[in-house]
């Protein structure tokens, strides 16, 4: 395709993320590719003709292979700087000092947080190790009013996490996570501090004061999930409607909401292009406040990715440069998986970069296929286009990781496209004036009707009949309605050639009607 040929950094990406997959399967493989490239290349150097026929015919061969040999190198590293092995401490009552990941969440067992271990005391000194573990408190152990990024001295034993499920265990390998702790005692330690867990206060000052102005609670959770990222106080059944109605991309924070963010910043800072140096500044003020939206969002994968982009679209509007979204995509991944190659494996990673692919590449096509004359059905062809791109590049995972799909996807996103955007709107103007007394409580009653309404229509699509499909085949209804509501979509796109042929035939030679 010409939009690949034209986008060398994503070509780069396809070898190095190939090399990174290659070091994580096969460890064996991929040390002897780490040897064996170098001295291929020092051999190629040393031979002119070698050179010469590169040159001619494979120089992008010499490329990938490069960019290979660097993503099995940079895998081989981030391996070497993994967390301590905690094996030969493995069954043994211990006393450490760990930083909680997350707040400490009532279970019926007792409760339960997930933290990182910094420090395990022996012999009476203090041993620095690195290493990620659940702790859980049993019913009748003393559970401590503890959050995130919260020092805690505990007293334990320490275990291998066992476990029969295979998505679980696939999901804590993801996660790094291989030993639990039964804690016996615990202490306080005192906030920690650090960047990350400033932002993660800033982050739960904004939602308390959030839940306060929307008011109901599953309302105010889910505009604390939409705007800030805080998921915590989701409970199980709105989370699951969510998903049947095939709009969880909408309640994460995610690049569509960085999207509309920039674009708001972008119009409310236009005044500041009256002054001479009134665009650059203008600029740097947009790029300041993607970033610390970034950092008091709690940075998802999906957020760095989308500020990345769009750092980059402002940096390169600050240079007078032109420049091409896939490369933009390209230097997001490669930013990320050079900072922490484990990401690859994170969900979050996989599905934003899917999704963003998928519209970059097949939009056009869609777009270029289904065009007619009529602007208003151009915006709706495009909202329904940019979700079935997104839902093709994205199913096979979701599919694979979730065991489910929604029935009614398109019409949930053709629904809530524009709900979702003027909601992301208010919400982030009300985070804004969260401490303006009067416009702050306008903005919060705002949010409140159009989260219910928003609600409202996912409840509404979540309620009719299959609307999941667990399974593909013939026999279950739910994939003969996913098929109709794609028959209707398909109808809808060809319906104007149809009835105005000889209109259709004009806007396609470029005649434009009128």
């Amino acid at each position: 395709m010409k939009i690949i040929h034209a986008s060398p950094l994503f070509r780069m990406l396809l070898p190095f993320v190939g090399g990174l997959l290659l070091a994580s399967q096969v460890p064996q493989l991929s040390w002897c590719l780490v040897i064996a490239l170098p001295l291929m290349g020092t051999g190629i150097i040393l031979d002119k003709r070698m050179i010469s026929f590169l040159w001619e015919h494979g120089m992008w061969m010499l490329v990938s292979l490069s960019f290979l040999f660097m993503g099995a190198l940079v895998w081989q590293v981030d391996e070497m700087n993994q967390p301590t092995d905690l094996e030969a401490a493995n069954c043994r009552e211990l006393e450490m000092a760990v930083v909680l990941e997350e707040p400490v969440a009532l279970k019926k067992f007792g409760a339960e947080s997930v933290g990182h271990l910094v420090g395990i005391r022996h012999n009476g000194e203090w041993i620095e190790v690195d290493a990620t573990i659940v702790l859980s408190w049993t019913q009748n152990s003393a559970v401590p009013p503890a959050q995130a990024f919260d020092s805690l001295y505990i007293s334990g034993f320490l275990t291998n996490i066992y476990t029969s499920s295979e998505k679980y265990r696939a999901y804590l390998d993801r996660k790094g996570l291989n030993y639990r702790v039964y804690v016996k005692e615990t202490e306080w330690g005192g906030a920690h501090q650090g960047l990350e867990a400033q932002a993660f206060r800033v982050q739960q000052l904004l939602s308390d004061r959030l839940g306060w102005l929307i008011g109901g609670d599953q309302l105010a959770a889910i505009g604390q999930a939409m705007f800030l990222g805080e998921k915590s106080h989701l409970s199980k059944a709105t989370r699951k409607k969510v998903a049947a109605a095939g709009v969880s991309h909408i309640l994460a924070i995610s690049g569509l909401h960085v999207g509309i963010i920039f674009l708001l910043i972008n119009w409310l800072l236009m005044p500041l292009n009256l002054w001479k140096y009134g665009s650059r500044a203008r600029n740097l003020l947009i790029l300041v406040v993607l970033l610390v939206y970034m950092f008091v969002t709690g940075a998802s994968p999906a957020v760095i990715r989308a500020v990345v982009m769009l750092g980059t679209v402002v940096i390169f509007r600050l240079l007078y440069q032109r420049y091409h979204l896939l490369n933009l995509v390209a230097l997001a991944a490669f930013i990320q998986l050079l900072w922490n190659p484990q990401t690859l494996y994170e969900i979050g990673f996989q599905l934003s970069y899917c999704a963003v692919c998928g519209i970059l590449l097949l939009y056009p096509v869609f777009e270029q296929a289904v065009k007619s004359p009529y602007p208003a059905l151009n915006k709706l062809y495009g909202w329904m286009g940019v979700s079935i791109t997104a839902t093709l590049a994205t199913f096979p995972l979701c599919w694979y990781y979730f065991g489910q799909f929604p029935t009614y996807f398109l019409l949930s996103n053709v629904l809530l496209t524009t709900l979702s955007f003027i909601l992301v709107l208010v919400g982030f103007l009300t985070v804004c004036c969260s401490s303006i007394p009067y416009l702050a409580e306008l903005l919060g009653m705002s949010c409140h009707w159009l989260l219910y309404a928003f609600d409202k229509v996912v409840t509404w699509i979540a309620s009719l009949p299959h609307a999941v499909i667990t399974e593909f085949s013939w026999d279950q209804p739910e994939v003969w309605i996913l098929f109709a509501e794609l028959a209707i979509a398909g109808l809808l796109f060809i319906l104007p050639k149809l009835l105005l042929p000889k209109k259709q035939e004009e806007w396609d030679m470029g005649v434009v009607p009128g």
